[in-house]
């Protein structure tokens, strides 16, 4: 029974089989920079993107006397019952809501006391929107001597605003709503889309320089090649 004898490996096969084994450590690491940039990416964006908005505000009148009743916030998933809180001061200071808010999927509906007096009235409102994260933000409420009503942009504070008041607009949330405390959407895809291209420039460049340095490796291994 023979024997077969081991192939002993050349300077060459010992090059070629490093220069392949350098490629495909250098290929995986490419692949999983990319990956964990990727991951990285969609798991800064999606939440900041994640939070419900205000959509529409609209009053609702008795349809016989067309007296103001209650008002309807409309936002765009559904709302957490806990958590939510509406004030509506009248004209004189007083409060003008009528009851509890009633929550049904993603509109929001408070009442309002009957006979409302001429002028403008404040609503701030304050909800916990599907994720869980708190949104907020105010309008006003104009009745007129008929007693119907339309919304309007929130009145201005009578007296000097404090640095911590926060602007509110009668179609829009409060900052307070938003992400204020990071860098906008946008930015940070950039900054996360620019960072992905630079390593990988670099992880690039440093497949092609050992590929040619190994190949160098090799043709100077390969029989014939001039010492």
């Amino acid at each position: 029974m023979s024997r077969s004898t081991p192939r002993t490996l050349s300077p060459f096969d010992s090059a070629t089989a490093r220069v392949r084994t350098a490629t495909r450590r250098r290929q995986g690491a490419v692949a999983a920079v990319f990956l964990i940039a990727g991951a990285s990416l969609f798991g800064v964006a999606s939440p900041a993107l994640a939070h419900d908005e205000l959509i529409n505000t609209t009053v609702v009148t008795d349809e016989v006397t067309g007296d103001v009743q209650a008002f309807q916030l409309s936002f765009s998933n559904s709302i957490i019952e806990v958590g939510t809180e509406i004030i509506v001061t009248g004209p004189d200071g007083a409060d003008a809501a009528d009851g509890t808010p009633e929550i049904e999927g993603p509109k929001v509906t408070q009442g309002l006391q009957a006979d409302l007096a001429p002028g403008e009235y404040t609503a701030a409102w304050r909800v916990v929107s599907s994720d869980g994260h708190p949104i907020e933000g105010a309008f006003g409420i104009a009745i007129d001597a008929a007693g119907g009503g339309e919304i309007v942009a929130a009145p201005a504070p009578s007296g000097p605003a404090s640095e911590t008041e926060t602007e509110i607009t009668a179609e829009g949330d409060s900052p307070s709503a938003q992400d204020s405390d990071g860098l906008p959407v946008g930015a940070i895809i950039a900054i996360v889309v620019g960072g992905v291209a630079v390593v990988g420039g670099g992880v690039t460049a440093a497949i092609v320089a050992n590929r040619r340095r190994a190949q160098g490796m090799a043709a100077d291994a390969a029989p014939g090649a001039d010492s």
